[in-house]
């Protein structure tokens, strides 16, 4: 790809009004792992992003509920999972421009 067509490229990268949608980072998910610790009501949710990254998320039950629902708290530990998986895909969008601006020399 020459210049003029990385500029092209990046111009249009940077001028696309992107929106991080929860879609967009389910899209992103390769799988995701539950385990429970042995004799624990501990739930953790491991999600593996398609670059191989995991980010963990975990729910624990609370001692005022008198059953436990592993439905319910794998959802929850999934839940905690995901943002952290919003966040990273976030960070990732907003360097991503940042640095397709530098190279364009719009943001010194």
């Amino acid at each position: 790809m020459d210049q003029k067509h990385l500029e092209e490229a990046l111009n249009s990268l940077v001028s696309l009004n992107i929106e991080l949608t929860s879609d967009h980072v389910e899209n992103r998910i390769k799988k995701v792992d539950y385990y429970i610790f042995p004799g624990t009501d501990h739930v953790v949710c491991c999600i593996t992003l398609l670059n191989n990254f995991t980010v963990i998320g975990d729910s624990h039950h609370t001692p005022n509920n008198k059953t436990f629902n592993t439905t319910k708290h794998k959802e929850l530990a999934r839940e905690a999972a995901f943002k952290k998986a919003w966040q990273l895909e976030a960070y990732l969008l907003r360097n991503n421009l940042h640095a397709a601006d530098i190279i364009l020399g719009k943001n010194k």
